[in-house]
């Protein structure tokens, strides 16, 4: 009999599409739905009008937003549609996502604004060009309805993905072609005020839940392209070591090994996010990767770091404890958004 290597994942694909015969008694009626969900995310090019980067509706109303976070666990999915929608203000059942084109930001001058995902900033500061992107499109469809039926478009009333005005009413998707032709004079204000939010703060089940409990998720390790390789690194094992040498001759004929890569930091540049010295070894598998790279003969300089200890890093944090640093608050959140945006 052959080995078979069945993988969780795999377990959980083929037990759905089993109809649940395979799940051990548990019924998981969500789970089923949220593979034809309209709010499941995709990494296909949403069908319908684009209104900006971020907004896409398609004539039956459906609503794609394009989203230029990394889901890491920490919600970025779920709060940036949030924060889309609540300034569109369109129907939560009629949303899909989908991740923005990393390529078309970078060609495009940054057209996402920011695609980083990192230090708890996502929602801290992004919120406003986010929210902003749900405002524009919303004022954008409003026009476009107010040009229709000859009125102002401050007559225009747009919600849950409808917009009204007296006796007239039309849908967004109605509208959307229009709207895409819409040129505004002015970008619209967010709502600052947290009393004004319908969306916000209100209790959503997170997007990316289904998709990781039905087995349909796609992560970094699922990707498999034509000739793909495989990297492993190594870094210092202490803060700002020096790479001295390593030797390649002594893993260059196992097998499936290409090559090495060396990473050097730059000069002067020791802050935490700053590139440490590291060595990387490339082979077709990661298996043969990991395993070479075990295997290479490297030397480190440590030089001050290796007085490095628990007794040292006590007394640097009580000398920087007793010196006047920033406060957290609004002054601080402030400043920080201001060297964002130079940056």
């Amino acid at each position: 009999m052959a080995k078979q290597t069945l993988s969780r994942r795999s377990f959980i694909q083929a037990s759905v599409a089993a109809g649940g015969g395979l799940m051990l008694g548990f019924h998981m009626p969500q789970s089923l739905a949220a593979t034809i969900s309209p709010r499941t995310q995709s990494t296909t090019t949403a069908v319908g009008t684009e209104i900006n980067a971020w907004v896409v509706i398609n004539k039956d109303g459906i609503v794609t937003l394009r989203i230029p976070h990394t889901e890491m666990g920490q919600g970025g999915l779920t709060s940036v549609t949030m924060l889309i929608a609540e300034e569109l203000n369109v129907d939560w059942s009629k949303i899909k996502t989908e991740w923005a084109d990393a390529n078309r930001h970078l060609r495009n001058n940054k057209e996402y604004k920011v695609m980083s995902t990192h230090g708890s900033q996502l929602v801290r500061f992004q919120h406003p060009h986010l929210m902003g992107a749900g405002a524009s499109a919303r004022e954008r469809l409003k026009q476009a309805a107010a040009e229709a039926w000859g009125v102002d478009r401050s007559e225009v009333e747009a919600k849950l993905g409808v917009l009204t005005s007296g006796n007239r009413t039309g849908t967004y998707g109605e509208f959307a072609e229009a709207a895409a032709k819409v040129k505004l004079d002015k970008e619209p204000e967010i709502k600052k005020d947290p009393s004004q939010w319908w969306l916000l703060g209100k209790p959503r089940q997170r997007l990316d839940i289904p998709n990781k409990v039905n087995g349909s998720a796609q992560y970094a390790i699922d990707t498999r392209l034509p000739g793909m390789v495989y990297a492993a690194v190594k870094a210092s094992p202490v803060p700002w070591g020096r790479l001295k040498s390593y030797n390649f001759d002594a893993i260059k004929d196992r097998p499936g090994v290409i090559a090495t890569v060396q990473f050097k930091a730059v000069p002067g540049k020791r802050d935490q996010p700053d590139l440490q010295d590291a060595v990387a070894v490339v082979a077709d598998s990661y298996y043969r990767t990991k395993t070479a790279l075990e295997q290479l003969p490297v030397e480190w300089d440590f030089d001050e770091s290796a007085n490095d200890s628990s007794t040292r890093y006590y007394a640097e944090g009580h000398r920087l404890m007793d010196q006047k640093g920033l406060l957290s608050g609004k002054e601080y959140a402030v400043a920080a958004e201001k060297t964002l945006l130079v940056h």
